[in-house]
């Protein structure tokens, strides 16, 4: 159907045809040919059994971290916390059982992202427990938590806003080479 429009309209009225190519016509047409990819010196095997791993490592590091404040507050919603991790268990099913070879030199972005995730919210982390144990006395009528979160939330958004702007620049220059890919399966088709 694709090839069908691609050819039947004018290329003046068929708008962000590489990007469209390499994102969608491409894997659609050559789904049948994806098979995984041989693993990398410097891959790792992703599996289903190494998620579950990092879910209860997770989920056991936000137990034993929640342990502090439902004591030092008295509550007991803080001990709830572990529930979060768990969530994301879910995630497993979409890892095919057979795992997904992950390069870390292709990752690079991600991970660099998941860096600064981790250290940024440490950052948060260290400015507001002294506020929310009372070490430190917080200023009449402001609320810092919610300061601290709106201060966060525009870095956190500006280093995601970074990773897509990089990603889709790499996806523009792979796209030139999709429709040269796709403009020689669909001569050696006719």
């Amino acid at each position: 159907m694709i090839q069908f429009f691609r050819s039947h309209f004018p290329e003046t009225q068929q708008e962000n045809w590489p990007l469209f190519c390499h994102k969608i016509a491409l894997p659609l047409r050559n789904r049948h040919l994806n098979k995984p990819r041989t693993p990398r010196p410097d891959d790792f095997l992703h599996t289903r059994k190494r998620w579950d791993k990092l879910t209860i490592i997770f989920a056991t590091v936000t137990a034993l971290i929640s342990i502090l404040p439902a004591w030092y507050f008295q509550q007991i919603k803080y001990l709830l916390l572990p529930i979060l991790p768990l969530c994301g268990w879910f995630v497993r099913y979409s890892i095919p059982e057979e795992g997904i070879p992950v390069s870390t030199s292709e990752n690079k972005n991600f991970n660099e992202a998941a860096y600064f995730f981790g250290i940024w919210s440490l950052a948060w982390l260290i400015i507001y427990l002294p506020f929310r144990f009372e070490l430190l006395p917080a200023p009449a009528g402001i609320s810092v938590g919610w300061t601290i979160t709106f201060i966060w939330i525009p870095g956190l958004y500006w280093r995601l806003f970074l990773m897509y702007r990089r990603e889709h620049q790499r996806d523009l220059e792979d796209a030139n080479l999709s429709v040269q890919e796709w403009e020689v399966g669909n001569s050696s088709s006719d």
